[in-house]
């Protein structure tokens, strides 16, 4: 999203650098330094001197506006800024975070005193999120939601899809699964693979994981372990999600919880028919059309609807596609206008 902005705010005259607090810069950082970012990079550790050497960073430069985007030390992000002058701040809240006995009453305090002493506007992408917020730490917050950009996620023209399976590899009779996203428990993506390992082996299968995996590959030895480490393809990080959604006949997202789900929304204005666990943060795209299909985050309920959109037949899915996508572009060009008018 910020990479799609930067020439929307560069036409405006608005410069953006990022701050990386990762322990090593991430393989898009260059991505972003190409859309006019300047990039920074001071790995984050519990420690005062990764303090100091934050409120150095404040106090080293002077900018118009600060947007803190991680829970992880934004505290001390917003802290150290307005020590050093900065009185414009954003939060924005990208997940939720249910967190509870001490944890929860120092993040409380923390968020208290972001606004009330720091002046920090907290943004929330999602109605769950800021129901959530409200809830668990009586944090309000105005609601801008996550969104993608709808003049590049668009269904596949033949040659488009034909392509993108061609740079995978893929047999043209396989049922292609696809999920984007970084690993971790609350993705959820081992349900994926239980559901595939349960599914008949008559059925030609492929998954097709976009993502960063952890540092311990449990995903892999599931696979492994389950026996269907033929019929899934571990990517890593890609560049661009749009090849592998290109070659994909199914989006599924069982995740546990999500802020909103960029990765679904721009599955959906792919054309690609989506599948979404029935929780906080994708419930959110309930209204959006009923032609999601909603599972409970589980192998049973992915399972299920591997086989319905097996048995629905190409025709019909592509069919399925392209309502959706209709869909969310006609909702993103509605938000668009309402922006303008406001």
């Amino acid at each position: 999203m910020l990479r799609v902005a930067a020439g929307y705010w560069n036409a405006l005259g608005i410069e953006g650098e990022i701050l990386c607090t990762g322990e090593q810069l991430g393989f898009y950082a260059s991505s972003l330094e190409d859309a006019g970012f300047r990039v920074h990079h001071l790995p984050f550790a519990r420690s005062v001197r990764f303090l100091l050497s934050i409120y150095r960073f404040f106090r080293g430069h002077r900018f118009d506006s600060v947007h803190i985007h991680t829970e992880r030390g934004s505290f001390w992000y917003a802290g150290f800024a307005y020590l050093t002058g900065h009185r414009s701040m954003v939060r924005s809240l990208h997940n939720i975070f249910p967190f509870r006995g001490p944890l929860r009453a120092r993040r409380y305090a923390q968020r208290l005193i972001m606004r009330r002493v720091f002046g920090v506007r907290m943004a929330a992408v999602s109605q769950s999120v800021k129901c959530v917020e409200k809830g668990t730490f009586h944090n309000s917050s105005l609601v801008i939601p996550n969104w993608f950009d709808s003049n590049w996620y668009r269904p596949a023209k033949p040659h488009e899809r034909q392509a993108a399976r061609t740079i995978f590899a893929i047999d043209p009779s396989a049922l292609v699964i696809s999920s984007v996203g970084n690993c971790s428990q609350v993705k959820n993506h081992s349900a994926v693979l239980l559901a595939i390992a349960s599914v008949p082996r008559s059925l030609n299968i492929l998954y097709l994981h976009a993502g960063e995996e952890c540092d311990d590959p449990t995903e892999w030895a599931l696979a492994a372990k389950l026996g269907i480490a033929g019929r899934v393809r571990f990517l890593g990080p890609v560049l661009e999600a749009r090849a592998v959604l290109h070659a994909s006949d199914v989006f599924v997202m069982p995740s546990l919880r999500e802020g909103l789900g960029v990765a679904a929304i721009e599955a959906m204005g792919a054309g690609v028919p989506v599948v979404l666990s029935d929780v906080d943060g994708l419930r959110d795209l309930r209204g959006l059309s009923p032609a999601i299909h909603w599972i409970e985050p589980n192998a049973r309920g992915v399972e299920a609807a591997i086989l319905h959109f097996h048995a629905m037949g190409a025709l019909k899915r592509e069919e399925a596609g392209e309502e959706l996508s209709e869909e969310a572009i006609s909702a993103a060009a509605l938000r668009q206008t309402r922006e303008v008018a406001t």
